[in-house]
């Protein structure tokens, strides 16, 4: 049970740390901006733009996928219904920083205030809209500002993968931006990050540069299911440590009520692997019935804990092949030394007193 939970958790955790996420993580750096006028953040955009191999900037809300999430209710123009959405604000750079693929139309516009809007896909299923191309140039009312599609993105997460995807709109913003997200390129990340700090100090002296690299915080939010992964494997370890030690004694017990037997058999001419198969079949019994007991346990068990996630590993039956594959040369190891011991003594030694 325990070989089999662990081995669903770890998937998952893998599942979702490798798992295509629509948008580029790596090597970009994620700083808080202290609530500011436009102009002062612009200025910090600028700086670190100017500093030798970093590839782009961009002021935003919220990096792709983060722990802040806006909503609003938007409305298409020439359609009665409000719609809820994710809303993420950013400017021009927002999407080819993080590498946001655009299906149809273009990018946001170089400007301050709102403009227009990009969507994803999931915005098109929602509202009905047939095609990318469709969504084009349709209006949308959304603050009271009526905007234009601007176009269409490919589906990113904005959420915990524990949730499913959901409509989201990109519109400029940087007044109510709070991030800076850096991409940085080349070797000298050190020297890199020491000139934004820099940078940093010239534009807010009176605030402490902190930053965090976004691949690292997407890992962070699954650190409740790396935890649990690693006391699952711990507890792993415990049973099959006590398992083992039943097994030894299992095999000690069954050797020493066959000693005659074996003598015999080998007097007989029987080989060191028809006694092997002899003694084993009597501890593989128990742990057969044992993983019989434990596979519908833990597919249940674990099917419930992977309930939680939107998006997930299926059960295979591989997960359960391997569960018993394990246990079967996890006992079989266990019990080598005594078994092998038993099949190799010498038979005049078990049939002396006979």
């Amino acid at each position: 049970f325990f070989i089999i939970g662990t081995l669903v958790l770890i998937s998952q955790v893998n599942f979702l740390k490798n798992s295509d996420l629509g948008f580029v993580s790596e090597a970009i750096v994620v700083v808080n901006i202290p609530d500011s006028p436009p102009t002062r953040k612009k200025m910090l955009k600028a700086g670190v733009d100017a500093i030798s191999g970093v590839k782009q900037a961009t002021l935003a809300s919220s990096t792709p996928l983060s722990g802040s999430i806006s909503v609003s209710d938007i409305q298409l123009d020439g359609d009665d219904n409000m719609y809820f959405t994710d809303i993420k604000l950013g400017d021009e750079d927002y999407t080819d920083l993080f590498d946001i693929k655009i299906l149809a139309g273009q990018g946001l516009l170089a400007t301050d205030t709102i403009s227009g809007m990009l969507v994803n896909e999931e915005f098109l299923k929602v509202t009905g809209i047939e095609s990318a191309h469709d969504a084009l140039g349709r209006m949308v009312k959304i603050w009271g500002v009526h905007v234009p599609v601007r176009g269409v993105v490919r589906n990113f997460h904005s959420r915990n993968m524990k949730m499913k995807l959901e409509p989201l709109v990109i519109v400029n913003g940087i007044k109510n931006s709070g991030v800076l997200s850096v991409k940085l390129g080349g070797k000298n990340l050190n020297q890199q990050l020491g000139s934004f700090e820099s940078v940093w100090k010239e534009v807010y002296p009176e605030y402490t540069f902190e930053y965090e690299f976004m691949d690292q915080a997407i890992a962070d939010m699954y650190k409740s299911e790396e935890s649990m992964a690693t006391i699952f494997t711990f507890f792993s370890i415990v049973a099959i440590f006590i398992g083992c030690l039943g097994l030894f004694g299992l095999v000690s017990f069954t050797t020493n009520q066959k000693v005659k037997e074996i003598g015999i058999r080998k007097a007989l001419g029987a080989s060191v692997k028809n006694i092997l198969v002899l003694v084993s079949k009597d501890f593989m019994i128990p742990v057969i019935v044992g993983f019989v007991i434990a596979a519908p346990l833990g597919a249940y068990f674990m099917g419930l804990w992977l309930n939680n996630f939107e998006y997930k590993i299926s059960l295979s039956v591989e997960i359960f092949v391997v569960a018993l594959l394990a246990t079967i040369v996890i006992a079989i190891i266990a019990t080598a030394f005594k078994t092998v011991h038993a099949a190799k003594a010498n038979p005049v030694d078990s049939l002396r007193n006979d």
